[in-house]
């Protein structure tokens, strides 16, 4: 986070930059850089010249996509639908830095910041007993089960290709570092839907039903993230030049990793074997932004 305050300087600083250039000029401007002002030489704000190099911040909001492969013989058939795939909301930051090799050809790099929670959830059905184990009925459950610490720093550089003066083209390699791996955790909500005879109860045997809920929420840690994940980053974005410098980008893009989110979930049986329960656990982001970019002509 102090490489992007270090960052929102330089930006502020930028402007004031191009300014004392102006001032060290006896005349101010020379004629060609007020026409190019004023739009009768057409400088605006644009990556489509040779050694042009920019810098700004982009946000935004990214969908995150988790999926996996389960050993179905193994778990609940009942939550083997609820624990195939998830999704979630999750904002990110970036630093940008952009540099034209030619008027249509240039490489744009990121620094940033992602969060990539996701959430499983479904329905199943339940026995309902009471406290002495007697059938009652049985209950849909609604399953809810949401990450929580899935945060990364993001170091991305892509080529990019202009296909006009203003829609660009980006594709390049993308690196997540996980914050802090062992914080990464979940919470697991489960409600009794539509019943009015049955509820969770406390360890107690003898707890009354007052004193009991109709939802059980249990917080447990997530082992086995990975620490370092490698992708390819796949972007369009559209140039609005806003004055000479200053151009909003819009941007929609999808990181698709080769790397696993999570190692493979497994338990030792009673015979001492390893059993696996989860493997290819994947994370993919559908990202949305906008940036805003300091173009130094």
């Amino acid at each position: 986070m102090k490489v992007l305050i270090l960052w929102c300087c330089a930006m502020m600083a930028a402007p004031l930059l191009t300014a004392q250039e102006d001032v060290l000029r006896p005349n101010g401007r020379t004629q060609t850089s007020v026409g190019a002002q004023s739009g009768v030489a057409s400088a605006s704000a644009s990556s489509g010249h040779s050694g042009v190099f920019a810098l700004g911040l982009e946000a935004g909001l990214g969908v995150n996509f988790f999926s996996q492969t389960l050993n179905e013989s193994a778990l609940d058939s009942r939550l083997v639908p609820i624990y195939k795939s998830a999704n979630g909301l999750g904002g990110f930051i970036n630093a940008v830095i952009d540099y034209s090799l030619s008027p249509s050809i240039g490489l744009q790099g990121r620094f940033g910041y992602q969060s990539k929670n996701v959430t499983f959830s479904g329905t199943y059905l339940e026995d309902c007993k009471d406290v002495f184990g007697t059938f009652i009925e049985k209950t849909t459950i609604d399953y809810q089960q949401s990450s929580s610490g899935l945060n990364y720093y993001n170091l991305g550089l892509s080529l990019r290709v202009n296909a006009t003066d203003n829609l660009m083209f980006l594709i390049g390699p993308t690196i997540n570092i996980i914050n802090n791996s062992s914080a990464v955790s979940s919470e697991t909500k489960q409600t009794i839907v539509n019943s009015e005879n049955c509820w969770f109860y406390t360890n107690d045997p003898v707890t009354l039903r007052r004193d009991s809920s109709k939802t059980l929420t249990t917080t447990t840690n997530i082992n086995g993230a990975k620490a370092t994940r490698v992708g390819i980053d796949i972007s369009a974005a559209y140039k609005i030049p806003l004055n000479h410098n200053w151009a909003l980008i819009p941007r929609i893009g999808f990181q698709y990793f080769v790397t696993p989110a999570f190692e493979n979930e497994t338990f030792q049986d009673v015979n001492g074997n390893q059993i696996i329960l989860a493997e290819d656990r994947a994370l993919h982001s559908l990202q949305f932004g906008v940036g805003l970019l300091y173009y130094f002509h």
